[in-house]
């Protein structure tokens, strides 16, 4: 009983640390953006906040979808599906995008960002319904520190090597997720 208590909490852990990374990538996307596409390519200012804000409807459409796949799909195999948008979204902004490929990658990051609250959430309120509202609060604190340090471990890095980390660093990031949510579910 003790050793399943104790994998059960480091499911829950691993969970939370998929919405530490969740949370992060969107932070750092809306801080850093704009930033990389304005020294990275020949994309103006305006244009840049533009397509920033086709993350934002990426992922505000996706999560109206999101009522209508989960009926119709697993939820586990939406989060993975949804992650690997997310990495061919960051990778469109690594191959000197123009507009159009930044606003396409941008919709495809936000559009895969989508259902990791949603589903992480789900899992943790029906795994553990009788500490859901304690593990709801430690999900959204380990969310929140990652947001503060992957915004600040992105802007260590790229003082110290180059912007052009950030697409990188947030593959990165996804990859790591992806790994742990494969990790929760065995």
């Amino acid at each position: 009983r003790d050793l399943r208590m104790s994998r059960g909490l480091g499911d829950v852990y691993k969970r939370q640390l998929i919405l530490f990374f969740q949370s992060g990538i969107e932070g750092v996307c809306n801080n850093w953006t704009t930033l990389y596409l304005g020294q990275t390519t020949s994309i103006p200012e305006n244009r840049a906040l533009i397509a920033l804000t086709c993350m934002v409807a990426g992922l505000t459409v996706a999560r109206l979808l999101l009522v209508v796949l989960f009926k119709k799909i697993k939820q586990e195999t939406v989060l993975r599906t949804s992650l690997i948008t997310a990495v061919i979204g960051f990778a469109l902004l690594t191959f000197a995008p123009g507009f159009a490929r930044a606003a396409v990658g941008m919709v495809l990051i936000g559009a895969g960002l989508a259902s990791t609250f949603p589903v992480i959430l789900s899992i943790i309120g029906s795994r553990y319904a009788s500490l859901s509202g304690t593990a709801f609060s430690v999900a959204l604190v380990i969310a929140l520190i990652g947001q503060t340090l992957l915004n600040s471990l992105t802007g260590i890095i790229s003082q110290g090597y180059s912007i052009v980390v950030y697409p990188y660093m947030m593959i990165a990031s996804l990859l790591v997720m992806l790994l742990l949510f494969k990790r929760s579910l065995k």
